[in-house]
């Protein structure tokens, strides 16, 4: 990997992002064919502040996953000087490339999901999975555990030495060290599923307290600083925008807002 200094291109789409307010920010610039709004940023910097910058303004960094998009960037490309940085790389480690729009709906749950299969230590997962706009899965009933396993264990069909045993990192730790067990929303292991594999948890060689899902679909304690696959999980139903036909707040209803802060 190698660092320019670069013109970048923040990008979002109304069915992945969210954020509380649905008010579109008017330097974004709404493009009809893509159903979205793209800014350009003039400023040059790195990838990794490009990615960054996108993302805490409630965007992400452009890919071209279509013509569409690809026209509308290449566009945008065409008013600048140099190239643009585009968000799809290896930013997390080596040949991890991470993208938003590889999550998949489902419908049972009515959550979408992304196995990552680039093995990560278990704060690494979530601060992935916190790039994304997602978190590392939550697991509530037995059937989500079902679906989760199911999406991991197509893994096992290429990979020979996956087996009973490997970990799948999800939502859930023993913050305190205590034996206390809740998951990355501050739920308590209690209210969501609890079913935990054989002898399970053991906290081996008493430093097991991040969660993980077994290929059989229950629950094991591991090792925070091992390196295991892990699922993001992502809200479909909230957008970072609006529908540009929508009628923006009012000046008041905006006012109450920033009172209310």
């Amino acid at each position: 990997m190698f660092v320019k200094i670069l013109v970048y291109f923040g990008l979002t789409m109304l069915s992945l992002f969210v954020i509380d307010v649905c008010v579109c920010q008017p330097d974004y610039q709404h493009e009809d064919n893509v159903v979205g709004w793209t800014k350009l940023h003039r400023t040059p910097t790195t990838f990794k502040e490009a990615y960054m910058m996108c993302y805490y303004e409630g965007a992400v960094l452009g890919s071209p996953i279509n013509e569409a998009l690809a026209d509308v960037m290449e566009v945008k490309r065409n008013m600048t000087n140099g190239v643009m940085w585009i968000g799809t790389h290896s930013l997390f480690s080596e040949d991890d490339f991470i993208s938003a729009e590889e999550y998949q709906y489902e419908p049972r749950t009515g959550s979408c999901y992304k196995l990552h299969e680039e093995r990560q230590e278990w704060t690494r997962a979530q601060l992935i999975c916190t790039a994304e706009g997602g978190y590392l899965a939550v697991v509530n009933d037995e059937e989500e555990a079902m679906i989760l396993k199911n999406m991991s264990s197509k893994r096992a069909l290429k990979v020979s030495k996956y087996n009973d045993w490997e970990p799948m990192f999800i939502g859930i730790r023993d913050w305190d060290k205590k034996g206390i067990w809740s998951t990355v929303q501050g739920d308590s292991i209690e209210n969501v599923y609890n079913v935990w594999g054989w002898g399970q948890p053991d906290n081996l060689g008493q430093n097991q307290y991040c969660g993980s899902l077994l290929k059989n679909g229950q629950l094991d304690d591991t090792w925070c600083h091992a390196k295991a696959l892990f699922m993001c999980e992502r809200d479909p139903n909230k957008t970072r925008f609006t529908d540009p036909s929508t009628k923006a707040p009012t000046e008041p209803d905006l006012k109450s807002l920033v009172g209310a802060a």
